[in-house]
């Protein structure tokens, strides 16, 4: 998390909130709740601030708002930490209705030569940034959208200090640290009940990534939840707990979550709350580049696996508990069949050999994949078995991805053209 050195070194305190914050040719003492209320000044010193730069037109800034609006309410309770923000839009309109959803306040729209001001102090190059002082003025930070993605609330109070300790614990989770956040330590049962992270532990725990908008996350729910009413019949200790990730940005978040709030009710295991101040630092943690997504937590806390979604669509039952061994032992089954190296035309220079990986990205269709790839050491270039062998693989291979898989991708990657094409309109 590279500092942005300008802001640091050319800003190095700002104890003086009334030529901060206050007007710059007017004698305006104080900043706006979109209520329309004014906040004297003065009554933020001794808090630590986040001076927020964003803008209504800028798609970024929409997705982080509510994240943040989260984080800012888990704090809350403290009383010693606020928000402002500093619009950059120029239509009074559409500042107001993007204020609207912001609790925090607001160098008024009205200032625009204040706004300006600020943008220049702290160098504002782009959208959404965060620059966290503390109490004393002092720049804590100027990433503090990177901040609040990776650590939440539980990267307070934003100190250097405070941001290495969460790196190190971040490379030892737990179940406890993954689920629990300062202001919950249970999750939602589909009856919406509060239900203990405690009776979560010592179970195989399945962190279940969904998308109530994304039509590859509406086809795998089916397979999962017969995959676990099978396990469930077993008599196995495994729990499920679904983690909204949003498809839109807040304009749309009322239907969404009112459609990821309906499905859970008809998923019968646990979730996370809609835009829970943990869902986004989650998704940043275990760097989700493709929908559905399945991280396994094992009985002792630990990651089993990154992602299960192809496991269970590939070997069903026999993958779990999807530990390291079962796994192996599935995948050389798997790869019966196969050449043990290939020569490719998208990569003539090397000879592809048969590797396995956890996971890594396919530079033929640029999928994220597991287990087996065609890789050469030399380049570091991945295959998958699929776009290695093409149409061989369905005469030879034992069990492994099919064409139909194929077909499968192809369908995912226009619906994300189409939503790339839906946020471009929006922009």
């Amino acid at each position: 998390m590279a500092e942005d050195e300008s802001v640091l070194n050319n800003n190095e305190g700002f104890n003086d909130l009334m030529l901060l914050l206050g007007g710059s040719s007017s004698s305006r003492d104080y900043l706006v709740r979109n209520t329309g209320e004014k906040v004297e000044i003065d009554k933020l010193k001794g808090k630590k601030l986040g001076i927020y730069f964003s803008t209504s037109s800028c798609f970024y800034c929409r997705q982080f708002t509510p994240h943040l609006v989260a984080v800012y309410n888990e704090l809350s309770s403290k009383g010693d930490f606020e928000v402002i923000h500093v619009s950059a839009d120029i239509n009074a309109g559409e500042y107001h209705s993007y204020f609207d959803k912001m609790p925090w306040l607001s160098i008024p729209f009205s200032d625009s030569e204040k706004r300006e001001e600020l943008r220049e102090m702290f160098g504002v190059e782009w959208y959404p940034y965060l620059v966290i002082l503390d109490e004393n003025g002092e720049v804590l930070t100027a990433e503090g959208v990177e901040i609040i993605k990776t650590f939440g609330s539980e990267g307070y109070p934003f100190t250097p200090e405070r941001i290495e300790e969460m790196k190190e614990a971040a490379l030892n989770p737990s179940l406890r640290s993954i689920l629990v956040s300062p202001s919950r330590d249970f999750v939602i049962s589909n009856h919406g009940k509060k239900v203990p992270v405690s009776e979560l532990e010592g179970k195989v725990v399945g962190l279940y990534f969904f998308s109530p908008s994304y039509g590859p996350c509406l086809e795998f729910t089916p397979k999962l939840l017969e995959f676990y009413n099978k396990l469930k019949d077993m008599g196995e200790s495994i729990e499920i707990v679904t983690i909204g990730v949003p498809g839109h940005s807040e304009d749309e978040d009322e239907d969404e979550e009112e459609s990821f709030k309906e499905r859970v009710m008809n998923m019968p295991w646990h979730a996370l709350p809609w835009r829970d101040g943990k869902s986004m630092v989650l998704a940043q943690y275990f760097d989700l580049h493709i929908l559905p997504a399945l991280v396994i937590v094992g009985p002792d806390g630990k990651i089993a696996t990154y992602n299960a979604v192809e496991d269970i669509e590939d070997y069903g039952i026999p993958a779990y508990p999807f530990t390291p061994e079962k796994l192996s032992k599935l995948a050389e089954k798997e790869k019966a069949g196969w050449p043990q190296k290939v020569k490719h035309p998208l990569h003539d220079e090397h000879e592809l050999v048969l590797t396995f990986w956890s996971s890594f990205r396919c530079d033929g269709c640029m999928e994220i994949g597991h287990r087996w790839a065609f890789y050469c050491k030399e380049c570091g270039f991945h295959l998958h078995p699929k776009c290695a062998l093409g149409e061989e693989l369905e005469r030879k291979g034992g069990g492994g991805p099919t064409m139909n898989k194929l077909v499968k991708f192809l369908q995912s990657l226009l619906q994300a053209f189409v939503a790339v094409f839906k946020k471009l309109l929006r922009f």
